[in-house]
């Protein structure tokens, strides 16, 4: 089915009102995966809500023991939300499937997620299954119908957004048909943008991607797939045309194009020094709270490159995490690099650098009466030196967190409380947990010598690195992070 603008606006959950939703920025080495829960009562665990926007992971050129390894942390997050429907009684439910755009990075993993609710003989449903952007291969299209399958009728319930479109049009207008029911709503920023590039080019299928806006008790969560600057272009004509912003405040947001160089200027010949007048503009009329960007483990991508993130994070607070670490690609010095003990509210999925690598999934959890709490869950990624983590079963992450007044207290996760920890969509154990105030909007995050170029900063932490430790603010979280211990259930 083919969806026009006018019949596309808005999506509404069929739920009352929400006492919590929760975004899981979950890793999958190069690839993208947003798994968003929603509760309507603040005392469960079990979502009412599950929706996927972006599921997938780069593939090609990976080894057969390697591909499962990968893909396992994502797929059990979603398997373990649908468990838990089970255990309550429920029948588990992917109410909605949003895919950005046709790169494989997006989608594939659903292949996996289906493959391992048959194998354990799960029965669930799907509500909605949503896909935009250019140039759809057969195989690809082929993944969606077979999922379409779960739903009531593939007919209506398998949609593709295949015209320019924007909720956000007319400029100072009604937001869509708002349903009377629910009050999560997603909405389309941009989708199908006009590209220069010619067809089936990675340009022009990037470009084309759906930046979807998750609007719930007064803030958004903006998810740009992989936006490119002539995306971003579209959107700032979009926002810029509104007399008070639309989608402000936005507590997160992904970086788009996993913080990609090439595709947020028309041309990066000139390095650091390239045109990032919408990445800019874009920034700017969104002011993002806290980003993350999702990326693999030293790919040859670059992802995420450091002077993109220096550009999201101009308005980003800190410290609504405990300090660390951040991976990011130096263009100068023509490497990856980890920055540690960052306190801005920047995040990367991927954090280290070597075998064992640490990465994390990230989770956002928004509510009506408090501000966004930021947890993370940690583990080993699977990569090519390290073909056999991570252990889906076994693997539990430890954080020791010190409190100013109380001895060292270890948090482990019950690996048995499926409900609960499906409400946070682990894969493993919770690093830390911490609720800090929201500072200021407009505080710069990361200082950086040059001006807008990034030059060599020596700091007593780290005397190679293009990033500057944040001074603390005045208020001072009462806790402070020791370093990760991997533990192995016995």
């Amino acid at each position: 089915m083919t969806m026009t603008p006018t019949d596309q606006t808005d999506w509404t959950f069929d739920i009352t009102t929400a006492a919590r939703v929760t975004l899981n920025a979950l890793w999958c080495d190069q690839g993208m995966a947003h798994m968003l829960l929603a509760n309507e009562h603040e005392d469960e665990f079990i979502p009412d809500v599950i929706a996927l926007f972006d599921f997938g992971a780069t593939l090609n050129f990976i080894t057969k023991v390697l591909k499962p390894a990968i893909a396992a942390p994502a797929v059990k997050s979603v398997v373990e939300a649908l468990q838990s429907q089970r255990i309550g009684d429920r029948v588990p439910k992917l109410d909605l499937v949003m895919v950005s755009h046709q790169d494989d990075d997006h989608w594939r993993l659903l292949t996996y997620l289906m493959d391992e609710l048959e194998r354990i003989e799960l029965p669930y449903t799907v509500g909605k299954i949503v896909y935009a952007g250019s140039d759809w291969g057969q195989s690809a299209l082929n993944v969606l119908t077979r999922l379409a399958t779960k739903t009531a009728d593939a007919d209506t319930d398998l949609v593709y957004f295949n015209t320019v479109t924007s909720s956000y049009k007319p400029a100072n207008g009604t937001l869509g048909q708002m349903k009377n029911y629910g009050d999560i709503v997603i909405r389309t920023l941009a989708a199908n943008t006009p590209s220069k590039f010619k067809a089936k080019s990675k340009e022009r299928k990037n470009g084309s991607s759906a930046v979807m806006v998750i609007d719930y008790a007064r803030e958004r969560i903006i998810l740009p797939g992989d936006a490119t600057w002539e995306t971003m272009a579209a959107m700032n004509k979009i926002l810029a045309a509104w007399t008070t912003s639309p989608v402000q405040p936005v507590t997160a947001m992904s970086a788009p194009h996993h913080g990609s160089l090439n595709t947020a200027t028309q041309s990066n010949d000139a390095g650091n020094d390239s045109d990032l007048s919408e990445l800019i503009a874009f920034t700017e009329l969104t002011r993002p709270n806290s980003v993350i960007a999702s990326a693999g483990i030293a790919t040859s991508h670059k992802h995420p490159h450091a002077i993109v993130l220096k550009k999201l994070i101009k308005y980003a607070g800190s410290y609504a995490f405990p300090a660390h670490p951040v991976v990011y690609y130096d263009l100068i010095d023509a490497e990856f690099k980890r920055k540690d003990e960052v306190a801005a509210n920047l995040y990367t999925t991927v954090l280290g650098l070597t075998a064992p690598v640490l990465v994390a999934n990230w989770h956002f959890t928004v509510t009506p009466t408090h501000q966004t709490v930021v947890n993370a869950t940690g583990f080993y990624g699977a990569c090519k030196a390290l073909v056999s983590v991570p252990d889906t079963e076994s693997n539990l992450i430890e954080m020791l967190i010190e409190d100013d007044e109380d001895e060292a207290t270890p948090i482990v996760i019950d690996s048995d409380n499926l409900a609960r920890r499906a409400s946070h969509g682990t894969a493993g154990g919770v690093i830390a947990r911490q609720r800090a105030a929201r500072p200021a909007r407009g505080r710069p995050a990361f200082a950086i010598q040059g001006g807008d170029r990034l030059a060599r900063m020596t700091t007593p932490a780290d005397d190679d690195t293009r990033f500057a430790t944040v001074s603390r603010p005045r208020m001072v979280p009462p806790r402070r992070v020791r370093p990760v211990v991997m533990a192995r259930a016995g």
